[in-house]
């Protein structure tokens, strides 16, 4: 909760991050002493620096003001923190304001769980179409039973665990708990305005893809070429 004092009265304000990062127009508020809004609610990142939020306020007059912030970082987690700043003199910070802290992401049990759960249900899945491609076994179509079973498996391990992810996402997002987080606006977010979602949904569908063309394995060049192509997304997903 860093505080700064300006003479005048600025018109934009602008947040800068070490990294580009996704802000929605909600995703600065800027609060009188009476806790009443007084931006433009068109919060956006710079166009020449995806790093840099801004947002417009209105005519400040003399007091404090605090600052509060949420945007998607480039790994998809979402951080959020406050300052606050004087323009001309005020005696005290904004008495309504609740400072959020160093806007550190929080991972909840739940992320955690579901990163992990997916990170091992990926690396059987791309395990296999690798292992199958440099050592392929004997010219057969399709799958034993048993392998078709195992596959079908970590398959359903991995779609729980993307769907875990996901509501750990409108957790952050809402910041509310998971059956509070997922409405309409925040699913709209979460799953289709974000580069979270792009990810996510790459990762769906290559995981999906990939359990089929293991569960046939009849072709294994691509199985392995999707495998790779799925690990590439993860790692972007990650960072």
């Amino acid at each position: 909760g860093a505080a700064f004092a300006a003479d005048r009265a600025p018109k934009r304000l602008s947040l800068w991050f070490t990294e580009p990062v996704e802000a929605r127009f909600n995703a600065v508020a800027v609060l009188d002493g009476n806790n009443r809004r007084v931006d433009h609610l068109n919060a956006h990142t710079a166009a020449a620096d995806p790093s840099r939020v801004e947002v417009d306020v209105g005519d400040l007059s003399q007091g404090a003001y605090l600052v509060r912030w949420r945007v998607t970082s480039a790994d998809s987690h979402v951080v959020h923190g406050s300052y606050w700043f004087v323009v001309g003199f005020a005696a005290t910070p904004p008495a309504a304001a609740e400072l959020l802290g160093t806007g550190q992401p929080i991972l909840t049990p739940i992320e955690i769980g579901a990163r992990w759960l997916a990170v091992l249900a990926l690396l059987c899945l791309a395990g296999t179409a690798l292992f199958h491609f440099v050592v392929p076994g004997p010219a057969r179509i399709g799958a034993s039973t048993f392998e078709r079973q195992a596959v079908m498996a970590v398959m359903g391990l991995f779609l729980v665990a993307l769907c875990l992810v996901a509501a750990a996402q409108a957790e952050a997002v809402a910041e509310l708990p998971v059956p509070q987080a997922l409405t309409g606006p925040v699913l709209e977010e979460v799953l289709f305005s974000s580069r979270f979602a792009t990810l996510w949904w790459l990762k769906l569908s290559l995981g999906v893809l990939l359990g089929l063309l293991l569960y046939r394995r009849s072709r294994p060049g691509l199985a392995a070429l999707v495998a790779i192509l799925l690990l590439v997304v993860t790692s972007l997903a990650g960072h």
